[in-house]
């Protein structure tokens, strides 16, 4: 796949998930599906924040954009 195209398609896949992790209502149909799209959105959320923690960034040397997580 060509690069934009990947990089496209993973954050509309993101946005999904976000989107299913933000249903208020649920049924045993999609239960276990929101419960597991809000786990997802939770640890990518987590590993960001750990990201920059461990990153130059924070300590003020400047930030890599190279290594920079998609958001």
């Amino acid at each position: 796949m060509h690069n934009t195209l990947e990089q496209k398609a993973f954050g509309m896949l993101l946005k999904t998930i976000e989107r299913v992790s933000e249903h208020e209502y649920t049924d045993g149909r999609n239960e276990a599906c929101v419960k597991a799209a809000r786990l997802l959105i939770k640890g990518y959320k987590s590993a960001l924040v750990d990201d920059l923690v461990a990153s130059d960034y924070v300590n003020g040397n400047g930030y890599d954009i190279s290594r920079m997580p998609l958001v």
